[in-house]
């Protein structure tokens, strides 16, 4: 998908990723830039699954409280990440989530 595109799902009643990017930059995440290496890893690959593993669950536990999750999830499904922790969730589960949202 790409920036501008139409989007579906959680999010159709916005016209683009921009303005969901917009929508959620608005509604206050706890997240910052100086965050990011808890929500994607280390820039080296060289991560340890255990170290993944609680890194994530530190990631996930950190969205928990966050007040911008419930936007936060609906751009992450229109943006489908192919890694990181996004609204609480893996890319995986997110893909997931999509599919089972799709199937209903």
């Amino acid at each position: 998908m790409t920036h501008g595109s139409k989007i579906d799902g959680p999010a159709a009643g916005l016209s683009s990723l921009a303005d969901l990017r917009n929508e959620l930059l608005n509604a206050g995440p706890q997240c910052t830039p100086a965050d990011a290496e808890l929500f994607t890893g280390p820039d080296d690959d060289a991560e340890s699954d255990a170290a993944r593993h609680e890194r994530e669950a530190q990631a996930k536990a950190f969205c928990r409280q966050c007040p911008a999750w419930a936007v936060c999830l609906s751009y992450a499904l229109a943006v489908r990440p192919d890694s990181g922790v996004w609204a609480g969730l893996t890319a995986d589960e997110l893909h997931g989530l999509r599919v089972r949202l799709e199937v209903a």
